[in-house]
This record gives structure tokens, C-alpha cells and sequence, in this order.
């Protein structure tokens, strides 16, 4: 997945993917460093929310996280709230391609 910080919101793109490991690829494109973090977005779920950070990405740099989704959605934000964040809808399991050869 990609993301990118702007001076008003996150995009991400796609928006919708299927549960399992994810690494987002964030670029930074305003003149602050950030942070992004990706979390769980309900209120009161039955188990705890699953949540994963960036390091501080600089101004017009780039960043990566990585986070083990399960089904839900989830919210991709920074701290400003100045800056809208993004969600995401993750669905059922993707299916796994381990011992798949790669055939031509």
C-alpha cells in the first residue's frame, strides 16, 4: 500500500484491502516532519485494536510501516488534526501463495 501526507489530508491508496500483513509506504510532502499512524478505527470492540507507528519521517522524505490487519477498519493519520486522516477497510484474509511455484 502507499500513502502520502499533505498540508490538509492522508491519502491511501487502495483503500481497500484483504486482512494479513501490510506494509504502507508513506512520502511525506509537506514542510514538517511526521509521523503516521495506522490503527484500528472502532469504539469498543470486543478485542484490543491493532496499532503501528512510523518512525518521524522528515519534510519531503519517505517512511514505512508494517502491521499484521486483521478484518475491520482502520484509520491512517498524524498527529495535526489539521490534516484529515484516511480509512481503510480491510476484509476477509488474502490467500497465502506459499509453495506456489512461479510458472511462465
Amino acid at each position: 500500500m502507499t500513502a502520502a501526507i499533505h498540508d490538509d489530508v492522508v491519502q491511501v491508496s487502495p483503500a481497500r484491502v484483504g486482512a494479513g500483513p501490510i506494509v504502507l509506504v508513506v512520502s511525506n510532502q509537506t514542510a514538517k516532519p511526521q509521523r503516521v499512524t495506522f490503527e484500528t478505527d472502532e469504539l469498543g470492540g470486543s478485542r484490543a485494536g491493532r496499532i503501528a507507528s512510523t518512525p518521524v519521517i522528515p519534510a519531503q522524505g519517505t517512511g514505512r510501516l508494517t502491521i499484521d490487519a486483521r478484518s475491520g477498519r482502520y484509520a491512517v493519520h498524524v498527529r495535526s488534526r489539521a490534516i484529515r486522516a484516511a480509512h481503510v477497510r480491510v476484509g476477509a484474509p488474502r490467500k497465502s501463495s506459499q509453495n506456489d511455484l512461479l510458472l511462465p
